[in-house]
């Protein structure tokens, strides 16, 4: 009642009843079609519906799921005879060609992996995957090639081999021991022309403690065809262990019929208008991210990955919903704004591209289909202007609608109408991928056995940086999955920190601006301002840099320390030049509070200078000896430096000051 009358309640009652009888009555209408007031309604309500403007309905009708998917789930797709010929989908295709320049590369494996509780009927488990994979040709496909291109070749129904590991819980390590099993099968490759391409494996961790690894290629398998395996797999198990056949009806169509139909969609114009967007919207986007690496890179990518998960607080989840609510914005669309604010503080460009997969399952024909029918929507934000995080909240908004509005044309399209030679990967566009899962599938019990998801470390990314957002009913758990050779688990957990610290400044104040949100815990605060600004150290502390190098210098003073191009200077030499130097400035006032410029060129000059000015008291100001003379002049009229250290062949072309020009070179004799 805080936020419906009962009046209102009583209304949207009646409009559900009236939406339920007209799905009944037909249910291939389109949504647009189905969402009426119902006929025997408020007048007053009818009449208000119909003065609603076509900009509104087109935005209702964007919201629902866009006018081509409505277009696209009034249509029946035919199925395919036995004599016809069989297409890969556009996506199948993009995997098939990146296998044959990487055999065997296991980046592409879907792993996924189910806990099993209970007493487990091994042979009923192993029936049971094998009726799925009859019942889904996509699971017994296999794609060979001719004449370098690729074929779809569907192999008889047989029955799916399940080995059984057992797991030693009394060995130390034992969680650990289980993830190497894991990673072990992930690794292995799968031969697109032999299959199969789905694995199972059933780990022993018990009596009744299982895990049932499935390992698919993406070839055959999306994150959707998950839920409908598991949900496939617990109804058929539970008939077969009372001897029953299986309760699930025939599919009405196979993966292969929907690939064929898309092709024949995109290839006879139907989706030219949405192509038309998509090679506007992305055109001139930027290629590359500077990402802050967490160590230099090297250019060559090891495929590993690390990965960290973090659970929102309960007041912080609820908190984000509200502010969602109040700017009439979807949650999605909140995360995704917050997770674009943090890249822009990271690298300060504001024009991004970050990857969104949807479920690519518009036909109501393909709900309960395994196959690869997710699509990427590459969605192009513009963060310019340092906007306030509520406007940002509008930007993204409108730029979801219009890419949803736009989902049905296939991504590869896009990709080889705008580049055609590199059409193959669709990772060069966008290296960063936020998705968001409002509804994760929960476990599913089968008579006496539990079924519940196992969390699998990260295998081998394909993106830079990966967030997942899985929106409970209770909490919001996000995941952060980057290649390893990009940041390590540390730095991917400190990521998630910030992101999180700036959920909360978003959510607390969305009218402040991009560059004012903070990122900084509590912890990493308090190690900038005090621990790192400790006004009074403690005795035996670190000292300072020259008498840490005057220690190494009583260590080891015969090691060399300095080498440039022939040069060659111990630890002893260069301390009693750099000591020269010192005694030099202190008897021209060189002390605490002092600032010293230093103009030269890179040479052992300029450690011993550093040293020198150090070891005098004094504080270096240095300056580039490629600097226009301009900023050299306002740099010693602005800082007032009394000295200046530098050589006779710079000092010429430096600007007219007050400033004492001390050249090393010509000045060595008298330093001496």
């Amino acid at each position: 009642t805080d936020l419906f009358s009962a009046t209102t309640i009583e209304r949207m009652a009646r409009r559900y009843q009236s939406l339920l009888a007209r799905i009944v009555a037909d249910p291939q209408a389109c949504i647009s079609q189905l969402v009426r007031e119902p006929e025997s309604g408020d007048a007053s309500l009818v009449a208000r519906r119909a003065k609603l403007s076509a900009t509104k309905r087109a935005l209702l009708q964007k919201r629902l799921g866009g006018e081509s998917a409505s277009r696209a789930e009034a249509q029946s797709i035919p199925r395919l005879g036995p004599a016809d010929a069989r297409a890969l989908s556009h996506a199948q295709e993009s995997y098939w060609y990146l296998e044959q320049l990487q055999p065997g590369n296991p980046a592409y494996n879907r792993p996924m992996a189910l806990r099993l509780r209970g007493p487990l009927d091994v042979d009923t488990l192993q029936r049971s995957l094998s009726e799925i994979v009859r019942r889904h040709e996509v699971l017994r496909t296999v794609y060979p090639s001719e004449s370098g291109l690729p074929v779809v070749a569907v192999r008889p129904a047989e029955p799916v081999a399940l080995p059984v590991v057992r797991v030693e819980r009394s060995a130390a390590g034992g969680e650990a021991s289980v993830q190497e099993l894991i990673r072990e099968q992930i690794r292995q490759p799968f031969d697109l022309a032999e299959g199969p391409l789905m694995r199972a494996t059933l780990l022993q961790v018990a009596d009744q403690d299982h895990l049932l690894l499935l390992v698919k290629h993406h070839i055959i398998f999306d994150g959707y065809s998950e839920m409908v395996l598991v949900k496939e797999l617990g109804a058929i198990y539970s008939a077969f262990l009372w001897g029953k056949p299986s309760p699930l009806s025939e599919l009405p169509i196979q993966y292969s019929d929907f690939a064929h139909w898309k092709r024949q969609r995109v290839s006879d114009g139907t989706y030219d208008s949405q192509l038309t967007y998509w090679l506007n919207r992305l055109a001139g986007a930027p290629r590359t991210l500077d990402l802050p690496a967490g160590w230099p890179k090297t250019g060559v990518r090891s495929g590993q990955g690390s990965c960290s998960r973090l659970t929102l607080p309960l007041r912080l989840g609820k908190a984000l919903k509200d502010l969602s609510r109040e700017l009439d914005v979807t949650l999605f669309v909140t995360m995704l704004s917050a997770f674009q604010a943090l890249i822009y503080r990271y690298t300060g460009q504001t024009d991004l591209v970050i990857g969104s997969p949807i479920a690519g399952r518009a036909h109501l024909e393909t709900q309960w289909l395994i196959g690869n029918f997710t699509e990427v929507l590459a969605l192009r934000s513009d963060l310019s202007g340092n906007p306030r995080f509520g406007d940002l909240l509008g930007r993204v908004r409108q730029v979801s609608l219009e890419s949803q509005a736009h989902q049905d044309v296939p991504f590869e399209e896009v990709m080889r109408r705008q580049s055609p030679n590199r059409a193959i990967d669709r990772t060069r566009l966008y290296q960063i991928m936020f998705n968001f899962e409002p509804v994760p599938t929960e476990r599913v019990d089968a008579q006496d056995l539990t079924v519940e998801r196992f969390d699998l470390e990260a295998v081998k990314p394909r993106y830079n940086l990966s967030l997942e957002v899985m929106s409970k009913p209770k909490e919001i758990v996000c995941r952060l999955e980057c290649g390893i050779d990009l940041y390590g688990n540390e730095t991917a957990a400190r990521m998630l920190d910030h992101y999180q610290v700036l959920l909360e400044a978003a959510s607390a104040d969305p009218e402040c601006r991009l560059s004012e949100l903070t990122l900084l815990t509590e912890a990493e605060r308090h190690l900038q301002l005090v621990e790192w600004n400790e006004p009074h150290p403690k005795r035996g502390t670190a000292s300072c840099v020259h008498e840490m190098f005057e220690a190494q210098v009583r260590r080891t003073p015969e090691a060399p320390a300095l080498v440039m191009e022939g040069w060659e200077l111990t630890y002893g030499e260069l301390n009693e030049r750099a000591n020269r130097l010192a005694h030099h400035l202190r008897a021209m006032g060189v002390g605490p509070e002092m600032l010293v410029g230093l103009c030269l060129e890179r040479s052992p000059d300029m450690v011993i200078g550093l040293l020198a000015i150090l070891k005098a008291g004094g504080a270096t100001v240095p300056l580039a000896p490629t600097l226009p003379e301009e900023r050299v002049g306002f740099l010693l009229r602005d800082t007032e430096m009394p000295i200046l250290l530098t050589q006779k062949h710079i000092a010429s072309g430096l600007p007219p000051s007050r400033t004492r020009v001390i050249c090393l070179d010509t000045d060595a004799e008298q330093i001496s």
